[in-house]
């Protein structure tokens, strides 16, 4: 049985007073949905600087990725299908998501010295 994953909304920018008319405010809308056959939510407690990896459960891959992190930043190191390894900067959320090339290896690391809690959501697609 598989769970639908959905976002929804609209990333808008509030204008200051007395902009030109005409200036957009919605700069993208959100209407994404896609199936997903195993989600884990999972929480970590950055408390030395060495890095951590996360654990997979019994995900094969993972398609759908949302990260949050509270106290400070972290950077998060994701491994691909395609044998490629980067490095991202979480401060303080970070949502993505893969149909095709999905994520085999998550390495978080927290900003030097100061204690994080991130938050994770993981999902694979159907």
């Amino acid at each position: 049985m598989s769970q639908q994953l959905k976002i929804e909304g609209s990333i808008s920018i509030q204008n200051p007073v007395g902009s030109p008319p005409g200036q957009p405010t919605t700069l993208l809308t959100l209407n994404d949905s896609v199936f997903m056959k195993r989600v884990l939510s999972t929480s970590y407690t950055l408390d030395s600087d060495s890095p951590v990896t996360v654990d997979l459960g019994n995900l094969e891959e993972v398609n759908y990725l949302s990260v949050r992190a509270e106290g400070g930043y972290v950077r998060l190191r994701i491994t691909t299908t395609m044998g490629t390894t980067q490095a991202l900067p979480v401060d303080p959320s970070l949502i993505l998501r893969s149909d095709d090339v999905g994520i085999t290896a998550i390495e978080l690391t927290r900003e030097s010295t100061v204690d994080t809690e991130v938050y994770i959501v993981l999902g694979e697609k159907a």
